[in-house]
């Protein structure tokens, strides 16, 4: 009886490049579950805000414990503005939630290139943040005018930062 020595020869072939196939699926899996693939460490920290406001150069934090968020801002405008109220929201959820402590010094922020530290804490568990990890925070500045000129004003900012413990 004669054996066909070429479909062992392709069965065994198929075999070694299956082991060594799985092998690299195990390879690329461990990197995955370890961080080391994920594309938002090698996107740089920003923090953007729209027009009247500016984010004042590398002045922002996010912390994980609160969850909170700090933040200096710059009006761009030629007028006093007062910032009433303050939202924020990770790119998790779905909803903003106020600032459950706010603090902005000072509230009314001087005319062109006057400067306020935004202090926001948010008193929610729907909020989840992962120390180390960095995390898209959207946020919304309600702000008026002080001569009494305008209604509440809404602007959008969004940081992309290292949170921290």
């Amino acid at each position: 009886m004669k054996y066909n020595k070429k479909g062992q020869a392709a069965l065994e072939f198929l075999t070694t490049y299956g082991w060594a196939f799985l092998i690299i699926l195990v390879m690329i899996g461990a990197l995955a579950y370890f961080g080391v693939l994920d594309p938002s460490q090698f996107i740089s920290q920003r923090c953007q805000v729209s027009a009247p406001f500016s984010c004042d150069g590398q002045n922002y934090v996010v912390k994980a414990t609160a969850p909170e968020v700090q933040l200096r801002i710059r009006n761009g405008l030629n007028t006093e503005l007062n910032i009433t109220n303050i939202t924020v929201k990770s790119d998790s959820d779905s909803t903003y939630y106020a600032c459950s402590t706010l603090s902005v010094l000072p509230q009314v922020v001087k005319i062109d290139g006057g400067v306020s530290d935004i202090n926001c804490t948010i008193n929610t568990t729907a909020t989840r943040l992962t120390e180390g990890k960095k995390k898209r925070i959207q946020f919304k500045i309600f702000y008026s005018q002080t001569d009494g000129s305008g209604y509440t004003q809404v602007t959008n900012g969004e940081i992309f930062a290292n949170t921290l413990s």
